[in-house]
């Protein structure tokens, strides 16, 4: 009885998400944007100057996503003056001048040039709940203000976490997270919009987890991972947001502590993935639901087609896709120093403190699961891992975290 009420909470989960966040988002699409155009409009410059796929510094892992930010702006645009509200919200239509694949050039006719683009909805396998936070922002500021606001939001965020693991006695383990965020390139992340995104709902996952007494988060944290799925697939794109999944299953661990028998650790972690699963996959569901409906398209059909083309090898195989990954994920010479420095300094402590070297099975589960969701997921999306790679490498955040919270923890002896 009890597994049947989680089940079908879990169920519920993704359709009350999904509709408040319509109910959002149809909000969002009422708000004029005569503002927002102006200040897009003195802004371009940003985009004209790095271009779509502009680099932090020398890094392949430090690479912008300019196109989907470009894209999300020409979303942002649009209002009930272009086409009904239902369109907006369940079509999530955008400014095109003709070329789906220059979103630059189809934002800066939008704003300079109107008469010439028309209204494109290519992006509808996505949810686009974006438009709920990027619209008001823009009513008051251009893309590097929003850039700036993304920064400071993660920033404060992540300290706001630290702060928090510190008073709950979790201070030894504020460096092994922080250096696992310092793998992600946080520079890059935070001063991408869409990166952002998925940054976020990790970030809140775990803050919520630290801010919960043990007890409720011992019950309650399936639903908490169900949330998390569904409100990551209101908002992102599909780069690396199974990180929303792996780093907060990580700080549960770190909270609640590593079960004694390895089955439990194994029924903890299938657990949560599944309730994450659920509320991801039954967000995407009742996105192409409201769109088939309002439409009267069936575009299940479509949508199989697309995931089975982003399976397969056409750009390479998965062997190859894994070690790409791997390539531009390692591929930072300021990290690697810095966790060969970690590595060091812990492996000293280890014997200033006599600890032994240890890996109890269910350590090790938690270590082997970490690899094989990161690896997993490179090798299942081959085509769109390989093609994506600049970005995709960052699920190796979860064997990385992982693995430097497992030598914390045996540096205590």
């Amino acid at each position: 009885m009890k597994f049947l009420k989680k089940t079908g909470i879990l169920v519920l989960v993704p359709i009350v998400i999904s509709t408040v966040a319509l109910l959002l988002m149809a909000g969002a699409y009422l708000l004029p944007t005569d503002g927002m155009k102006a200040h897009v409009r003195n802004t371009l410059d940003t985009f004209e100057k790095e271009g779509q796929y502009p680099f932090i510094n020398d890094e392949q892992g430090s690479m912008r996503d300019n196109f989907i930010d470009a894209l999300n702006l020409c979303q942002d645009l649009v209002n009930t003056d272009d086409t009904d509200l239902l369109s907006c919200v369940v079509k999530n239509p955008y400014y095109s001048a003709g070329n789906t694949a220059a979103p630059i050039e189809n934002l800066k006719a939008a704003v300079t040039d109107p008469g010439s683009v028309q209204m494109e909805n290519t992006e509808f396998r996505f949810f686009n709940a974006h438009v709920i936070f990027q619209k008001p922002l823009l009513m008051v500021m251009g893309y590097p203000g929003i850039r700036m606001f993304c920064f400071y939001l993660c920033l404060l965020g992540t300290a706001w976490m630290g702060y928090l693991m510190y008073k709950r006695k979790l201070g030894r383990f504020i460096a092994p997270f922080m250096l696992s965020i310092l793998f992600l390139r946080p520079y890059t992340v935070w001063t991408n919009m869409s990166f952002t995104l998925i940054y976020v709902p990790m970030l809140l996952s775990c803050l919520v987890m630290l801010l919960l007494k043990k007890e409720t988060l011992k019950e309650k944290a399936w639903l908490l991972f169900g949330i998390t799925g569904s409100v990551t697939q209101c908002l992102v794109q599909n780069y690396f947001q199974l990180m929303a999944f792996g780093m907060p299953m990580l700080m549960y661990f770190l909270i609640m502590g590593i079960p004694e028998k390895p089955l439990e650790m194994l029924k903890n972690i299938l657990n949560f993935f599944a309730a994450w699963a659920v509320g991801y996959a039954g967000t995407m569901v009742c996105n192409w639901t409201a769109y088939s409906l309002v439409t009267g398209e069936n575009i299940f059909s479509e949508m199989i087609r697309h995931a089975l083309w982003r399976t397969n090898e056409e750009n390479g195989s998965r062997l190859e896709t894994i070690a790409y990954n791997a390539q531009i994920a390692f591929g930072s010479i300021w990290w690697n120093l810095l966790e060969t420095g970690f590595i060091g300094w812990t492996v000293i402590r280890w014997i200033r403190n006599r600890a032994r070297i240890r890996l109890s099975a269910s350590e090790g589960l938690l270590l082997l699961a970490s690899v094989l969701f990161a690896v997993g997921r490179l090798a299942l999306f081959s085509n769109h891992s390989m093609i994506h790679a600049p970005f995709t490498y960052r699920v190796f955040l979860m064997p990385v975290l992982s693995f430097n919270l497992w030598l914390t923890r045996g540096s205590r002896g």
